[in-house]
């Protein structure tokens, strides 16, 4: 099991192994942080129910900061996130990207979001793996703490 909540909810009679994975070494061209505006980043699907983007569009719109950005990366652009996109300019939605491409977004980041709903009950059996992405570049992550996550109601 990689979802906390799953390990815990099968029956103890069946063998089961929980493992929260691991992270992998990157190689990045940036050295020293970017004097650029402060990019707060966001890779994965768009799902308002499970995914939080309700959550991170109303999160980001009161930050006031003209330097600050929101950037999403990946793809299944629902129609629900067209009008986030058109209110604020700080917001720019860059597609599905190659793996070199993601890997600069990622490097350039400030701050990464994983902000997935923790009352969704599609997040029992979803361990958000985009924190094991974001872990390597060793930026901040803010992220929600949903029952597919170790020691969510410790």
């Amino acid at each position: 099991y990689v979802s906390d909540w799953g390990f815990k909810q099968t029956p103890l009679q069946l063998p089961k192994l929980h493992f929260d994975g691991g992270v992998v070494q990157v190689e990045t061209t940036r050295t020293k942080p970017s004097s650029g505006p402060k990019r707060i980043v966001y890779s994965g699907k768009y799902n308002h129910d499970y995914g939080g983007m309700d959550f991170l569009f109303k999160m980001f719109a009161s930050v006031k900061r003209p330097d600050c950005e929101l950037l999403l990366t990946g793809k299944e652009v629902h129609n629900q996130l067209w009008p986030y996109l058109q209110q604020d300019p700080r917001v720019r939605h860059l597609g599905y990207l190659s793996r070199e491409a993601l890997n600069q977004v990622w490097a350039d980041a400030t701050v990464f979001v994983n902000p997935g709903s923790p009352d969704s009950p599609g997040n029992r059996m979803n361990f958000p793996s985009k924190l094991l992405d974001y872990l390597p570049y060793g930026k901040p992550i803010v992220s929600t703490w949903t029952s597919g996550t170790s020691g969510h109601g410790a």
